[in-house]
């Protein structure tokens, strides 16, 4: 599955598993990913910004 340019910020994540996912251009909030599951996600400009302040992390390629 590729998730490709989404703002998922306020998307509720609880039981989404990243699995083999590819994301490119995608916007997570990194505290709603307590205890996710991202083996062999191949993520591409992934930007990590919360929703309730300005700080973005951004990792142009990640792979594990």
């Amino acid at each position: 599955m590729i998730l490709s340019s989404l703002d998922l910020r306020n998307v509720d994540l609880d039981y989404y598993d990243f699995t083999d996912k590819h994301m490119a251009n995608t916007i997570l909030n990194p505290f709603k990913l307590n205890s996710k599951n991202f083996t062999n996600a191949n993520m591409f400009q992934v930007n990590f910004v919360s929703s309730t302040q300005n700080a973005t992390i951004s990792w142009d390629y990640l792979l594990k």
